[in-house]
């Protein structure tokens, strides 16, 4: 028992430290001058102005949506961050104008005050938008931010080709192109979770041989970084992701243990996980509530419970088939014959792809595991189905963590364990 409260005890410790320091950070950020921000802030309002709310491509494709209202949304937060300070977080509506008119406005009307109470959430990407708008605007923080994504991804891949796992490896580049990671480019708000996971899914694979205390701390990290940051768009993937990738690495190189091993450590890691990504949303909460006065925890819970419901979706688990439809290159919302036919060839595809490469004494408890991981992220769609019906086509993304092990599961059936000798 003291073993277990002083490891509780540091994971608590590290959960702290992380907030502290991005606390930090938000609040440092917060005492960047606007007048030094004014310019850039300026040019990136002026980009937004007549943009409507949601652009969609030519092709329709619902995969290739610009989120401009949730970009200005951000870029409101980061600049009222001056005179409201980090934990005050608002922004200005733009009342029949709307969001993208309502940044111009607020810039250049000086009677125009912040209206929109957005202290549910954490607002970490404002405090870099504020910080980078000293020198960029946000067409050049969105490439530098894209940039990055492709950096981190190269470099994760590179990394598994240096662990000698080239199956895992090509599984892993699969994954981010199914959910055409290309555009994640357009929109300035779906880029921090991106970087989060393909960060984590570096430190995972660095740590593995750590054991599995050293990825219960790496996921309490990962879970307060994707609720300071991220902006409930892929919330999962910065834990499924990275794990799936352990055991993907752990079965190619014939280090697979059991399947109840396996679950064990999937079980306290995403619990870790959790209990860091509430929390840090709790402590967010509670530190706004202090600093205004106002009881924050009513808004969240509101908000929350729009995300529960279905009364705005097309019924019960509507969530599921509408982010695939997605996955598949839909145009609408829900498309059941789309979904019915990508569902059926994959499935048709990877169950024959496992018949002809599978080997005797495959790794099933690493098998078995990645379909179980690659199945949580049906679970977040089911929980938050309204919130993952009303905004599929940048919550399906959370799908790399599926494909991936859908593909892994596959691919490598076809290496053996490797069995201790007896003495």
């Amino acid at each position: 028992m003291p073993h277990i409260l002083k490891k509780a005890g540091f994971l608590l410790l590290i959960f702290c430290l992380c907030l502290g320091l991005l606390w930090g950070f938000l609040a440092l950020s917060a005492l960047v001058p606007d007048e030094a921000i004014y310019d850039n802030m300026l040019k990136s309002a002026l980009s937004y102005k007549e943009k409507a709310a949601f652009d969609i491509p030519e092709s329709g494709r619902l995969c290739g949506i610009s989120d401009n209202y949730a970009d200005a949304i951000l870029l409101g937060v980061a600049l009222n961050m001056g005179e409201s300070g980090a934990l005050d977080t608002k922004y200005y509506s733009g009342g029949d104008y709307g969001e993208n008119a309502g940044l111009y406005l607020s810039l250049v009307d000086e009677e125009i005050s912040p209206d929109t109470d957005y202290s549910r959430y954490w607002h970490g990407n404002a405090g870099i938008a504020r910080v980078k708008h000293l020198y960029l605007d946000v067409e050049g923080m969105k490439l530098t931010e894209f940039l990055k994504i492709l950096v981190l991804a190269a470099f994760c891949a590179s990394l598994l080709l240096w662990k000698k796992c080239p199956k895992s490896c090509v599984c892993f580049i699969l994954s981010l192109l199914s959910v055409h990671i290309w555009n994640v480019r357009l929109s300035l708000e779906y880029q921090p979770v991106f970087v989060i996971a393909l960060f984590m899914c570096i430190l995972f694979i660095l740590l593995e041989r750590r054991g599995s205390f050293a990825l219960c701390t790496l996921s309490v990290i990962g879970g307060v970084l994707t609720a300071f940051f991220d902006f409930l768009t892929c919330e999962t993937l910065p834990f499924l992701l990275p794990l799936a990738l352990v055991f993907a690495v752990r079965t190619e190189q014939g280090r697979g243990e059991k399947l109840s091993s396996n679950l064990k450590l999937f079980l306290f890691a995403g619990i870790c996980f959790a209990v860091s990504y509430l929390g840090a949303f709790l402590a967010k909460w509670l530190l706004a509530s202090l600093a205004t006065g106002e009881n924050k925890f009513i808004l969240a819970a509101t908000s929350a419970g729009v995300r529960f419901g279905a009364e705005k979706g097309a019924g019960f688990l509507s969530g599921i088939p509408a982010n695939l439809t997605v996955l598949f290159g839909g145009r609408e919302r829900i498309e059941a014959a789309r979904v019915i036919l990508g569902v059926a060839i994959s499935a048709a595809v990877l169950s024959s792809a496992f018949y002809l490469l599978k080997k005797d004494g495959y790794d099933k408890g690493g098998i078995i595991t990645l379909l179980i991981i690659g199945a949580t992220v049906f679970l977040r769609y089911a929980i938050l189905q309204n919130h993952s019906y009303l905004h599929e086509f940048f919550t399906y993304r959370a799908l790399a963590a599926t494909v991936f092990s859908l593909f892994a599961a596959v691919v490598l059936s076809s290496c053996g364990v490797k069995r201790k000798k007896k003495l």
